[in-house]
This record gives C-alpha cells, sequence and structure tokens, in this order.
C-alpha cells in the first residue's frame, strides 16, 4: 500500500514537471491559483490534493533555482499562460466553468489579481498607497478610470466594497449599510483614541498623574471598541473570500 502511495506520488510530480517546465515562478504561483480555484469548484472538490502538493514543491524549486542564478527573464506571460493551460484536461476546464460560471465567487476568484499598483478585483482596482507609517486604500473604476472612494484605512473594508460594487448593491442595501457604519465606528474609535493617546502622553511629560490616568484609561476603551469593529470588518471580509 505504501508502496503503491509512494510509485502514485512520483507519477504525479513526474507530470507536474513536465506541465510546468519552462515556467517561471511568476507563471507557475499563477497558475497554482487557477488550479486551485479549478479544483475548488470542480466535479469532486477537493481531489486534486496530491497535485496541488506537487506543484506548490515544484514551485519551491523554480524559486530557489531563480534565486541561485539570480537571472531575469522577459516572458510574456499572457501567451505563456495560454500555451500551458492548453496542456489541461479541456473537457475537465469545460465542466467547471459551465458549472461555476454563473457563480458570482468563482468569477471573482478568476478576476482577483495582484498588480504593480495593488490588488485587481473585477471590475474595480483598490489601490495601495504609502501613508506616514501605514498604508490607505483607494477604490478606482477600471472602466471609467474613476476613484470611487480614497483614504480607506483597512484593506478588508475596501475588499468588501469592492465585492459588493461588483454585485451592484444599492448605497441603502441591509449590506452595505452595515458595512459603512461598522467602519465609520470603527474610524472614529480609532481617532478618539489616538486623541486620548496624545493627551496621556502630554499629561505624563507634565507630570499630571490623575489627567494620566484619565486619558489612559479612555485610550484603552476607545482602542478596544475600534478592534472589536476591526474584526467585525474582517469577519465580513472573510466570508467574501469564502
Amino acid at each position: 500500500m505504501f508502496r503503491q502511495k509512494r510509485k502514485h506520488r512520483y507519477e504525479v510530480a513526474s507530470h507536474v514537471k513536465d506541465l510546468t517546465e519552462g515556467m517561471t515562478a511568476k507563471n507557475l504561483t499563477e497558475h497554482l491559483r487557477f488550479w486551485r480555484i479549478i479544483d475548488k469548484w470542480g466535479p469532486s472538490p477537493n481531489s486534486n490534493k496530491d497535485f496541488l502538493i506537487a506543484v506548490e514543491k515544484q514551485l519551491e524549486k523554480v524559486r530557489k533555482s531563480e534565486d541561485k542564478v539570480k537571472q531575469t527573464k522577459t516572458i510574456d506571460d499572457a501567451k505563456s499562460l495560454v500555451d500551458n493551460l492548453n496542456k489541461l484536461d479541456k473537457s475537465v476546464l469545460k465542466e467547471v466553468v459551465e458549472v461555476s460560471i454563473l457563480n458570482p465567487k468563482f468569477k471573482k476568484a478568476l478576476t482577483t489579481q495582484k498588480t504593480d499598483h495593488g490588488v485587481k478585483v473585477g471590475n474595480y482596482l483598490i489601490k495601495i498607497r504609502p501613508f506616514k507609517k501605514r498604508f490607505l486604500y483607494d477604490i478606482h473604476n477600471i472602466a471609467t478610470s474613476e476613484v470611487v472612494v480614497k483614504d480607506i484605512r483597512l484593506y478588508e473594508m475596501a475588499f468588501c466594497l469592492v465585492n459588493y460594487l461588483n454585485d451592484e448593491l444599492l448605497t441603502t442595501d441591509p449590506n452595505m449599510i452595515n458595512l459603512h457604519e461598522v467602519y465609520n465606528q470603527y474610524i472614529n474609535y480609532s481617532n478618539t483614541a489616538s486623541h486620548y493617546k496624545k493627551m496621556y502622553f502630554d499629561a505624563k511629560k507634565q507630570g499630571e498623574q490623575v489627567k494620566e490616568a484619565k486619558n489612559q484609561l479612555e485610550f484603552e476603551k476607545n482602542r478596544d471598541q475600534a478592534l472589536k469593529c476591526k474584526a467585525q470588518i474582517i469577519d465580513l471580509f472573510k466570508k467574501n473570500t469564502e
């Protein structure tokens, strides 16, 4: 039994090596993402565990090889992706697409990708912008180049909002209202916590222990409320990425 499993894993690894020959780590990473989607949404979910493990190991080998020789290759990723996808079983791809193409989450999974400027999700781009010691997130409509929302402090908030925009939810939709309410509470509590944090250090410098203790208490109270709101947004983010 053990020998059969070992033989099977060897055959799968050999097949993966042939299938991914010539791919860069970047290219192979994108293929792995695609194959995971196919495995999840296919007729037999999670049935290709050995195949995916073999691809992950091959990806690690390719990364090490590229790091070792420090080579950079100019490859037309789009053409390479199409050429290599042709090696897949087209009947399986056809079946998966026909079954799942109307599922919004499947479509979002296929259209979500990292770019040089941020993360593209469906019809929108979440642009990541450094600001002081943190990052801010702007949402751009790809078709119109319009900036829909600016200066979002949480990536999870930006992703949820983009998901709702792709689903064409109205501003009056309960899900949209709830998301904005929780985020606004997060911002208010965070700003208040920052205010009391500054007041705490000011009181500490001046040696005013009563004010110092009061400001510390207010800071911790508002910080904890902000973290609770953030946890709610993260929960919504997880639901939107399942």
